[in-house]
């Protein structure tokens, strides 16, 4: 170990004199750290409502974890640019129930989540477009409750293309397996295209999307395949206040090779929310949302009624995560028999308390398509209301503290075991 330590001492002096005569490129660094503890109670009433093939267990679970991420960014030249991710944790540090996994189970350990180069206007100025190529372990997607749906980390190519106002986005990636972010157990590769366009109307946007994901299996008819295209329109305008709006369909199709059939679904998301500043009072706002995907059509009996069609709406790489603290598993809307919801929220941040912010959530749960509740009852219906309530402080422009109640009343297909689920969450995010 000491001639280790001794000869890699020698190599550093003997670079010393080659690496001062480089001019090594200015790197940004910035990050985030997050810690958050989660109480629940009766989980299993709001993650399965299928109680025909799930067992509902007494699991009151405390979780704790504690996340670390380090962003370094570096312009190498000019119009080239680096970034670089990484992840130390997100590892639970308390009790999760007697059916979790052991804390001597937990590995730590840092990761690379993103990590990868762009180039911007890669043809110069010899054409009215601007082309630029993003290569490496990135993100793909927007993060904003889109259909189809923001993924984390992936390895990918994007190319992006302006011409005037239209923006087109061109992605070809590489999804390894993940049984844990839903990706299933196999390989996969992306490809797709997306579009954007500013609408004369307000501050709007029109746009339109089509991806396509296909397993890895050199057998050809065992392939899993998932087209997704669709259209959406977003906006805002100023009407004393500000007043926004989002409308998005999207239709599915391919073919399921996990039960034998083709995809036939579709969703639908709609909705808008008004924001003020009350005199005395604070900034008020309020948004509601609806949402319906289809599942597999079954008749009043329990049969399906094309057994051709699986209609279970899926996305590309589905993370739902639309309405609540407590929906932080999307079991409920994987779900094969689909799900609609209607969705209230409102937030208030009082000027009587600086830095503070009331929030108050509603949701109504209800199936697109009958389910089967037990092995002899078939039910279409209400699935249950959740309500939630929010406090938010913003300790300085870089410090937060979150803390969470939500309570899940279950309805007609929670008869058989029809207790409330509940929830209490705590989290601290400050970043440097």
């Amino acid at each position: 170990m000491k001639k280790i330590i001794f000869f890699s001492g020698i190599v550093a002096l003997l670079a010393t004199p080659v690496l001062a005569g480089i001019k090594m490129p200015d790197v940004n660094v910035t990050g985030e750290i997050r810690a958050k503890g989660v109480k629940t109670n009766n989980t299993e009433d709001f993650k399965d409502y299928d109680k025909a093939t799930t067992t509902p267990t007494a699991d009151d679970d405390a979780i704790g974890r504690t996340r670390v991420r380090v962003n370094m960014n570096s312009k190498l030249s000019e119009g080239i640019t680096a970034y670089l991710n990484l992840q130390y944790g997100d590892e639970i540090w308390g009790d999760q129930g007697a059916n979790g996994p052991n804390i001597t189970g937990i590995e730590w350990e840092t990761g690379v989540r993103h990590a990868y180069l762009t180039i911007d206007n890669i043809l110069g100025d010899t054409l009215p477009v601007d082309i630029g190529l993003t290569l490496g372990r990135q993100p793909i997607g927007v993060l904003n409750r889109e259909l189809v749906l923001y993924t984390d980390s992936i390895n990918a190519k994007v190319a992006k293309a302006k011409i005037q106002d239209l923006t087109l986005t061109g992605i070809c990636a590489l999804q390894t397996a993940d049984v844990t972010r839903n990706n299933g157990d196999t390989n996969r590769t992306i490809k797709g295209i997306t579009g954007s366009y500013p609408l004369p109307i307000g501050e709007a946007n029109l746009g339109g999307y089509y991806l396509r994901a296909v397993t890895n299996n050199p057998n050809e008819d065992a392939r899993d395949v998932n087209n997704v295209y669709g259209f959406k329109v977003d906006g805002s305008m100023e009407i004393a206040s500000t007043v926004n709006y989002f409308f998005e369909y999207a239709k599915q199709t391919g073919s399921n090779t996990t039960v034998g059939a083709d995809r036939d679904a579709s969703a639908l998301r709609i909705g808008g929310g008004y924001k003020t500043e009350l005199a005395s009072l604070g900034v008020v706002s309020v948004e509601g949302s609806y949402i319906s995907m289809s599942g597999n059509k079954l008749k009043a009996d329990g049969s399906l009624e094309d057994p051709k069609k699986a209609g279970t709406y899926t996305g590309i790489l589905s993370n739902y995560n639309y309405f609540s603290a407590m929906l932080v598993e999307p079991a409920i809307v994987l779900r094969s028999n689909g799900l609609k919801a209607l969705n209230l929220n409102a937030s208030i941040s009082p000027d009587a308390i600086e830095g503070v912010t009331l929030g108050f959530g509603c949701t109504i749960f209800s199936s697109a398509e009958y389910i089967r509740i037990t092995s002899s009852t078939i039910a279409k219906g209400h699935l249950g209301n959740e309500i939630d309530l929010t406090c938010t402080y913003k300790y300085n422009d870089k410090t937060n503290i979150d803390l969470t109640y939500a309570r899940f009343s279950p309805d007609i297909v929670q008869t058989a075991n029809n207790d409330s689920a509940s929830m209490l969450k705590f989290q601290l995010v400050t970043k440097f």
